[in-house]
């Protein structure tokens, strides 16, 4: 379980990210799960998300882990048609205890089709830095 937390800036100015991410271990490190997420900002269509995705463990050592992500599904935009996006992700995880950690990461998200995401954003991707919190049970 993880809340997401974030901000970033594009050419138009700076937003916020806001949400929550659930995964469960069904085999030792791979988790599948769902996400949602909403983002909105000065000069920004707010944006919300709701997407499956995977969690792959592919190293831990003691308090730290190296974290791949993939997702996709649903992108939802105020006054604005809807569309899909699709993306991965990399990240670094250090668990202050054996359940509560910090993650920061690197994630990139393409929209579909372009016919719905020209006008929202350069390139129809969206990427950057996160950081998040984990809390695993």
């Amino acid at each position: 379980m993880g809340l997401i937390l974030g901000f970033g800036s594009s050419h138009d100015g700076y937003y916020g990210e806001a949400g929550a991410d659930y995964g469960y271990f069904v085999v030792p490190r791979v988790a599948p799960g769902i996400e949602a997420m909403i983002q909105g900002g000065k000069g920004l269509l707010t944006t919300g998300m709701v997407m499956p995705n995977v969690h792959l463990v592919p190293f831990r050592e003691g308090s730290f882990a190296l974290l791949l992500s993939g997702r996709a599904g649903r992108v939802l935009v105020a006054d604005h048609a809807d569309g899909w996006g699709a993306g991965a992700g990399i990240g670094a995880a250090v668990f202050q205890t054996a359940h509560l950690g910090f993650q920061i990461g690197y994630q990139y998200l393409q929209l579909y089709p372009r016919s719905f995401c020209a006008d929202i954003v350069d390139g129809c991707a969206i990427h950057g830095l996160s950081l998040g919190f984990i809390a695993g049970f």
